[in-house]
Formats: structure tokens, sequence, C-alpha cells
């Protein structure tokens, strides 16, 4: 993300860091809405739909069964606050970038990157502000980790600048460095001959 930082700013782009503006509290009040209301959602299905629903994810939203209705105004109230903290923080600015995850993707068969630490929304605290207050935000792959799992930075703009966040971003993969970019061979060692894993 610091590398890509630095292709903006070898561009002319003034690049100053921004305070970080999500914590973790943020984050736990909003997860617990999105129990809540996911609970209700869930009860609505019919038996048959329920069955499809993976395990974890209405052990998940049950814990959104008996929350008390004040406790879940301060937490729809948080998600206000994170609206203004987001659109504050960042009104300075015509781009963010940020990390989209702070982890490279997690097993395919697991269903959160942090399993069992109370913190299943830590996953998503560079991109749920963005969603929360309205801003446009695009993604761009910028790199890869060794084992060639995609690294993510996130462009983010002001509100309604959707066509400015584009934009950079179309730039970026224009003028991204070229480690950024995989170049895997056409067979890896352990694959048959000619089949290409990408």
């Amino acid at each position: 993300m610091r590398r890509a930082a630095e292709v903006f700013e070898a561009a002319g782009a003034v690049v100053e860091p921004v305070e970080p503006f999500m914590t973790q509290d943020l984050l736990d009040d909003l997860d617990l809405f999105w129990r809540v209301r996911s609970w209700n959602d869930f009860r609505a299905l019919t038996p048959e739909a329920r069955q499809r629903v993976l395990p974890y994810i209405v052990q998940w939203c049950q814990e959104g069964a008996d929350v008390p209705g004040t406790k879940v105004l301060r937490c729809y109230q948080q998600v206000m606050r994170i609206q203004q903290q987001t659109v504050a923080a960042t009104l300075p600015y015509d781009l963010v970038l940020s990390p989209t995850a702070p982890v490279a993707a997690f097993p395919a068969d697991q269903p959160m990157p942090f399993m069992g630490d109370g913190k299943t929304m830590y996953h998503i605290g560079f991109t749920a502000p963005y969603n929360m207050s309205g801003q446009p935000a695009a993604t761009v792959n910028c790199g890869f980790t060794v084992d060639r799992r995609p690294i993510g930075v996130q462009i983010s703009g002001r509100r309604f600048d959707d066509l400015g966040v584009l934009r950079a971003a179309a730039w970026y993969e224009r003028n991204r460095p070229a480690g950024a970019v995989p170049h895997w061979p056409d067979s890896v060692p352990g694959t048959p001959t000619g089949e290409r894993t990408t």
C-alpha cells in the first residue's frame, strides 16, 4: 500500500498520512447492529430456507436475538458516528489510499478470517467506514504475498465523486509497478505439464 502511495507521489500527488478514525468499539457496535438485523431476517425465512444458511452464520446472528432496544439504538447511533468520523477525517483529501484488508485472503473453507476472538468485523475495518459514509471506493491489486495471495489497495474519495475514484483506480492500474501484476509461469511445480495455474 505504501508503494502504491509512492506511485501517486511520483506523479505529483501530495501524500500525507491520515490518522486512524475507526476503532474496534465502533466495529463491535456495527457487528451487533448487523447481528440483530440478520436475526430478524433469519427468523423470517421458511424452514427450508433456514436449512441452507451456514451454521456459522446462524450462530453469529443468534447473538442478536435478545438485545435490548436501547442497546440496538446505541449501536445505530454508532453507525451515524462512523459516517461522521469518516467524512470528517477524509474531507481534506481528494483521495485516501488504505489497505483493503488487514490480512491476506484466508482459507476458503473458513467462514471468517478471525475465528473465536469475538472481533468478527476486524477484517472490514478499512472498508466499512466508506460503506457507512456513502463514499465511493475501489480496490486495485497492488502486489502479492510470497504464496501468491493478492494484496489490494483501496482508493476512496469524497461523497459523489465516483468518477474521480474510478479514474484514479484506472490510472493506478496502468502505472503500478511491474511486481504488482502477476507473471506466473505456464506451469508450476507439482501441477500437470501444460496446466496453467493462476
